[in-house]
């Protein structure tokens, strides 16, 4: 059988070395890993030695930062050498020549004396350099980007040497490798900052979300999970439409009306409109509550200058509109009660006054010569069916012994409060006819106050009203 030539075997590995470095550089882009995986490809089919240095921002040696060998404590005696005591820059030894001038170091031969003008006076390098027994080496510039980034080193031992063929072969790898550490060193700065950026945004107060072009949302804070029901951003992004948007929350404009799709600033961001901020009044369906947000929406454009994302930030100023409206109410209140010294026609002001500014019903009740509460006015919204109206207006008395009814809010000048009537209601000492009336109503949540000094009648001694806000 006829054994393969020397050159054959050097061809066939230089083109196994070129092949698995090919696979190593598209499958990774973690820095570290390149370069091990570099240094360990070359050894031993290429080199008895692989040692990789790193330069820092200014060009310098900052000490071996791979080294690969069969001889494992062989590459870590190197290593630790040449990470102990750096390089002088400007000395003769092949990888300070090659990262000072960016030119590929080719030494077929090695002598003696060549080793010690590469130690520069440093005798444990000298000697760990004698024993391993150099004899040939290639010394490359890892170059991107007009950048050295590193210096990749193969070292023949005991007697072997380097030819050209290797290094073609070894310059060409060497090229694809910079490339390729100089991408993963790219893509962890990228990972870094968008880190950076989500650890930001997921502190944010304000809801931030981003939406394709399609629609889809591909980044969510964790406000945006919390406004929108979702337990985690990750939840959100896998299971949210614009459908379930509809389903949750009645949503209008500041003056009450739908908005169209094409009105929201993420929209518009992609019509090439510079949206203004919109505010919007969303009402979450199962539990009634009520919220002011204000929606600024932000492009982010691809290289070509296309609009590919919009940024879309939800601002909460559920309480500077509720301040708002309080103050509206109380200057349109303060007018109102002011034009009239008839009981009955204030009553009937004050409660069409916070109708609806404040709620969506409201009934006052005054206390009668005999001193129980009896209905004296009462307002509701314009579109309410006339059964409904005639239900709030036979209200039931109510037990006066009840801790939870008018009665005790007007022995007592606290005003009471049932923020969830569907909750709160389910009390044992509750009316049972309160609790009916409030679920035929469709009432999700009731104030009941008192007005302090008392207000009175002629006809009583001393008259309290108690006002009843159904919202």
């Amino acid at each position: 059988m006829r054994l393969p030539r020397t050159d054959d075997r050097a061809r066939a590995a230089r083109e196994r070395f070129r092949a698995d470095v090919s696979q190593l550089l598209e499958a990774t882009l973690d820095p570290a890993a390149t370069l091990d995986g570099v240094g360990k490809l070359a050894v031993p089919d290429l080199a008895e030695l692989c040692v990789v240095d790193l330069l820092d921002a200014e060009g310098r040696v900052q000490g071996a930062g791979v080294a690969s060998s069969m001889d494992a404590a062989a590459a870590e005696r190197i290593r630790s050498i040449r990470s102990g005591t750096l390089l002088d820059p400007e000395g003769d030894h092949p990888v300070a020549v090659a990262a000072r001038t960016g030119q590929v170091q080719f030494l077929p031969t090695i002598e003696d004396a060549d080793l010690q003008r590469y130690a520069g006076g440093n005798l444990h390098h000298l000697a760990a350099m004698r024993e391993l027994g150099y004899s040939s080496a290639i010394i490359v510039p890892l170059k991107a980007r007009d950048r050295t980034l590193g210096i990749l080193s193969l070292v023949h031992l005991g007697g072997k040497t380097y030819n050209r063929a290797d290094l073609d072969v070894v310059i060409e790898v060497a090229d694809h490798a910079a490339l390729a550490i100089d991408n993963a060193r790219l893509f962890a700065e990228l990972r870094s900052v968008e880190a950076q950026q989500e650890a930001i945004l997921a502190g944010m107060a304000q809801s931030v979300t981003a939406q394709d072009r399609e629609g889809n949302l591909v980044f969510a804070n964790q406000a945006a999970a919390d406004a929108l029901g979702a337990a985690t951003p990750d939840e959100l992004l896998e299971h949210w439409t614009a459908d379930d948007l509809s389903e949750r929350f009645t949503i209008t404009d500041e003056h009450g009306h739908p908005i169209p799709l094409d009105a929201y600033p993420g929209s518009q961001v992609f019509a090439g409109i510079e949206p203004e901020p919109l505010l919007v009044h969303s009402i979450e369906r199962e539990t009634g509550v009520s919220r002011w947000t204000q929606i600024t929406a932000t492009p982010v454009h691809d290289a070509a200058g296309e609009v590919v994302m919009a940024v879309t930030v939800s601002d909460d100023v559920t309480l500077v509109k509720q301040a708002e409206a309080a103050q509206r109410f109380l200057a349109s209140a303060s007018k109102l009660l002011s034009a009239s010294l008839d009981v009955e026609t204030t009553l009937a002001r004050a409660a069409a006054t916070a109708v609806p500014a404040l709620a969506d019903w409201c009934r006052v009740d005054l206390l009668d010569a005999h001193g129980r509460l009896e209905p004296a006015a009462l307002a509701h919204p314009e579109d309410a069916p006339p059964e409904h109206v005639a239900l709030a207006r036979a209200m039931p008395r109510v037990d006066p012994s009840d801790p939870r009814s008018s009665w005790n809010v007007v022995r007592s000048g606290r005003p009471l409060l049932f923020a969830d009537v569907q909750r709160d209601f389910e009390s044992p000492v509750g009316d049972a006819r309160q609790r009916a009336l409030a679920a035929r109503l469709g009432v999700r949540s009731v104030a009941v106050v008192t007005p302090s000094p008392p207000w009175s009648r002629a006809s009583t001694k001393s008259a309290r009203h108690s006002a009843e806000s159904i919202a």
